[in-house]
């Protein structure tokens, strides 16, 4: 916005400029204060609540000496006109720069709106949105918001889509040309252009228009240490500023609750009323194995899926619920192919909000699992393509190093030890070595019996076991425990040898619908009841147990005691088997009380 006015009239023009390229010329009175031009703006906006509007919006004075943000009973002219002593007194600057410098009035984010308002609000009014995130874009550009490389990608991708369109189905030298976070040509490397296309086609897939990327390009923005609200902190109560993160996270950069490690599939899931493929290959329901199947080209849903992805997924809703981020506190190593699966996989667990460092294996298919449901029984059949090819050298690049070294705890699932158990050590020696929880699931009772040394050779690192009655019963058979009662069996697991004994075994055996059995140690043993659910109720089990052991975990890396740790399993169990698949609701209502 731009003022044009004189010492000699009670009058002066504002002539308002839109980011569409549209100009609004108004008249005011020199007494007009600033909330008379929001009330404009709000009426241009069309919001049809100005108290949403004056909530939303606040009238600034910027210009490259200072800024300044007005109460809205404030005179525009009056303070116009100070400009010059303003800069005097706040700023050190030469007195030829204070005589050339003029400030535009500009429209903005009020610093006292919350970040769960803000996304209120502009999720109603679109054109709102639009203000607000040409706003906070300029400011991200401008350096005033300290965001982390992984969310850097995802703005420009947003970004991209928003002021250029979808992405097209190839790679395009429009990101040659987009010059990514103010370097040159020359600097924009092969892999970092992959990377920006990469976030640039899930803008365009999964944010179907620009409302719904404005949000999330908020919502990022949002979620960030906001370096320009530093200034506004010295002068009000920093409560009322919400717009800044933890300061654990300002110190980190980014806080990883949990990173994982396991085979990423995507799950085709096929329900049936009859028998005949459960008998064709010998298919035990509540039961995993592999195979290549035609069969699966014949699925009707796709999900997520993979048991260390689907665990991270609900970690990360969960974790959200209970006051952690809702976005970005779990990441995930596993292999891919180079095919649409895995891009699909990608978008899918972006949008879940995790971080994955898939390792991409040339010339291969992404894993895929049949989830044949039948009745409210299940049964997998994986076909892992991709997935086992992974290798510890993935482990090496400086970005996984990295994320390793900041994790606070891992989670690695059994069906990874017939892929790369030497990775999943190399994870748990640094977990023990750190002093940092790593956990463990058994997965399925074939890698308890076929592949019993792998899992020897990793359970003395184990800190968190979770498994099933099943599970648990092969484990012990196969290691030839004279015990045969579970309770004694889990007692026993516990107390198994251990490699960090700053930290004492805690195993976590379900047993469906009848009471979980937890071991703590060479000692303690506690039950803990399972909610009751109607049968009716359940769509399908599967993800069940993935699903407990990341409502578990959530509750367990925030801090909670056990019994908590079990309600949030619970929760996110009961919710799974409501829904087709490890599948959930967006929005988490997981009470802590």
């Amino acid at each position: 916005m731009h003022v044009q006015g004189g010492e000699n009239v009670n009058t002066f023009d504002i002539r308002i400029f839109f980011s569409n390229g549209a100009a609004v010329q108004a008249v005011f009175e020199k007494n007009s204060t600033a909330n008379d031009l929001i009330h404009l703006m709000i009426k241009h906006l069309e919001i049809d609540d100005i108290g949403d509007g004056e909530e939303a919006l606040a009238i600034w004075l910027v210009s490259p000496l200072l800024e300044i943000q007005l109460k809205p009973c404030q005179i525009l002219y009056k303070i116009y006109q100070k400009w010059p002593a303003f800069l005097t007194r706040f700023t050190n600057a030469e007195d030829h720069e204070i005589l050339l410098d003029e400030p535009l009035i500009v429209l903005r984010r009020n610093v006292l709106l919350t970040l769960d308002r803000e996304i209120q609000l502009t999720t109603k009014y679109e054109k709102l949105a639009q203000v607000l995130y040409f706003d906070a874009r300029d400011k991200y550009l401008c350096g005033k918001y300290s965001v982390d490389i992984e969310s850097s990608l995802e703005l420009v991708g947003l970004q991209l889509a928003i002021e250029f369109g979808p992405s097209p189905s190839s790679h395009t030298k429009l990101i040659k040309s987009f010059r990514l976070f103010g370097l040159s040509l020359m600097e924009c490397r092969k892999g970092l252009e992959n990377q920006v296309y990469d976030e640039y086609r899930v803008a365009s897939t999964h944010f179907h228009n620009n409302h719904a990327r404005y949000v999330q390009f908020l919502k990022i923005v949002g979620s960030s240490p906001s370096n320009f609200l530093k200034f506004y902190s010295t002068f009000m109560n920093c409560e009322e500023i919400t717009y800044a993160v933890d300061p654990a996270i300002v110190e980190e950069n980014k806080r990883v609750f949990i990173l994982g490690i396991g085979n990423p599939l995507l799950d085709k899931q096929l329900e049936t009323v009859e028998t005949k493929l459960h008998e064709k290959y010998n298919l035990k329901t509540d039961s995993a194995s592999f195979a290549d199947l035609d069969e699966l080209k014949d699925s009707i849903k796709s999900i997520p899926g993979g048991s260390a992805q689907n665990t991270l997924r609900v970690f990360q809703w969960v974790l959200g619920a209970i006051g952690g981020p809702t976005r970005k506190a779990a990441a995930y190593f596993g292999a891919v192919g180079d095919d649409n699966n895995a891009e699909h996989l990608k978008c899918l667990a972006t949008k879940a909000g995790l971080v994955v460092r898939y390792q991409l294996i040339p010339q291969q298919k992404t894993g895929v699992c049949a989830v044949l449901v039948y009745g409210t029984d299940r049964c997998l059949v994986a076909h892992l393509g991709a997935a086992e090819k992974f290798t510890s050298k993935h482990l090496d690049i400086p970005e996984n190093k990295l994320l390793i070294e900041k994790a606070e705890n891992y989670y690695a699932e059994g069906y990874f030890l017939t892929v790369c158990p030497e990775a999943i050590l190399q994870i748990a020696k640094h977990a023990a070595e750190k002093n940092k929880p790593f956990t463990m699931s058994l997965s399925a009772a074939y890698i308890c019996k076929d592949f019993l040394p792998q899992l020897n050779s990793v359970l003395p690192y184990v800190d968190v076991l979770f498994g099933n009655e099943e599970e648990a019963n092969a484990y012990a058979e196969a290691n030839n425990f004279k015990e045969n009662d579970l309770k004694e069996i889990v007692k026993k697991i516990a107390s198994y040898e251990k490699i960090n004994t700053l930290r004492s075994r805690l195993v976590v055996i379900t047993r469906g619908e009848k009471s979980i059995f937890v071991a703590i140690g060479s000692g303690e043993f506690q039950t803990f009841p399972v909610d009751t659910i109607e049968r009716n109720l359940i769509k399908d089990t599967n993800g069940a147990g993935d699903a407990f052991s990341g409502g578990f975990l959530a509750a367990l890396a925030n801090g909670r005691p056990l019994e908590k740790c079990v309600k949030a399993g619970n929760f996110a169990a009961r919710t799974i088997i409501q829904n087709v698949g490890c599948t959930f609701p967006d929005n988490c209502d997981y009470k802590e009380e």
